[in-house]
């Protein structure tokens, strides 16, 4: 006996409307998630920006009641820059010469009392080993745990996309730390180190910003930028650069060698002596896949504003 199978019947227009459906239910969901991360990032940038302004105004306030309480004869002292004492004309011509003598210089001290300033950031976060200022660009503290966690965590621990300004590992503030590398976001909002960005439009923008102030929770640090350099990342490309292994160096060739590395790369002319004798300060962040690396060097001991302007006279763009 033959029974007849039934069949449901489902007209084509019918499944369109159904695939229909389920393709804008995924993209309304796809556009609300969007939505929701471009809210979070907007809260994120939002609260970062008010806390650190709170942040600065406070430190600014403590660093000025620092300066009123310095005694005048100790004035002279605390504007010395440098703590490394620099050889005269006739003996750095002598160093000139390639030699192989490890550099042993103490660039930073580690031991003694906690300026008083730094207390309370120091109560907020043990993790802070600095503050770094330049004028009308950046103005936040430096903390130091790892290259990961201050990607996603702001200055408080607190999860943020903005992150922080952090030291990088490897590049410790110790006593023979000669080359401290500092990162930060490249943010929209020219948050961060967004701000950076500026250095590789214009050399008028280098010749009005050149100087970087870093204070540590014991001394207190000029540094002039020499150097502005976008680095291809791709260790095959001819536009890359290792500036991440050079926290120290072995001996005042090495120095040189990695000085001329830098001025090759940079956007702009050789305008600033820069030898083994000196200590460098190197601010890297994000640009598309590239990194914009800015290398300052310590201002030295005797080192006025008027033989830096001279220098500046011989800032060009390559």
């Amino acid at each position: 006996m033959n029974r007849r199978k039934s069949y449901h019947w489902v007209p084509t227009a019918s499944k369109r409307t159904c695939k229909t459906r389920i393709w804008l239910v995924l993209l309304v969901a796809v556009l609300l998630f969007c939505f929701g991360e471009l809210i979070a990032y907007g809260i994120h940038n939002q609260n970062n920006r008010a806390e650190q302004a709170a942040l600065t105004a406070q430190y600014k306030a403590d660093l000025l009641l620092e300066q009123q309480a310095i005694k005048p004869d100790q004035t002279a002292l605390e504007a010395i820059p440098a703590v490394t004492p620099q050889a005269n004309d006739s003996v750095a011509a002598i160093n000139r010469t390639p030699i192989t003598t490890p550099l042993k210089h103490v660039f930073f001290q580690t031991v003694g009392l906690t300026r008083k300033l730094f207390v309370p950031l120091l109560k907020r976060n043990p993790d802070t080993v600095g503050w770094l200022t330049i004028p009308d660009i950046i103005d936040m503290p430096i903390v130091y745990r790892d290259n990961e966690y201050y990607l996603t965590h702001d200055f408080d621990g607190k999860k943020n996309t903005c992150g922080a300004i952090f030291l990088d590992v490897n590049h410790p503030l110790n006593a023979n730390s000669q080359n401290l590398l500092i990162y930060g976001h490249n943010m929209k909002d020219s948050s961060m180190f967004g701000r950076l960005t500026h250095y590789q439009m214009d050399n008028n923008y280098l010749r009005t910003h050149y100087t970087v102030k870093l204070e540590t929770r014991l001394e207190s640090f000029t540094y002039l930028i020499f150097a502005v350099l976008r680095v291809d990342m791709d260790i095959n490309s001819t536009g890359f650069l290792n500036f991440v292994d050079h926290p120290t160096f072995s001996n005042a060739m090495s120095f040189r060698d990695y000085i001329d590395q830098v001025y090759q790369h940079s956007l702009y002319t050789r305008f600033l002596d820069v030898d083994e004798n000196d200590t460098l300060l190197t601010m890297a962040t994000c640009i598309g896949d590239d990194r914009l690396v800015l290398v300052a060097r310590r201002q030295r001991v005797g080192e006025t504003d008027a033989d830096i302007q001279r220098n500046l006279l011989g800032l060009y763009t390559r």
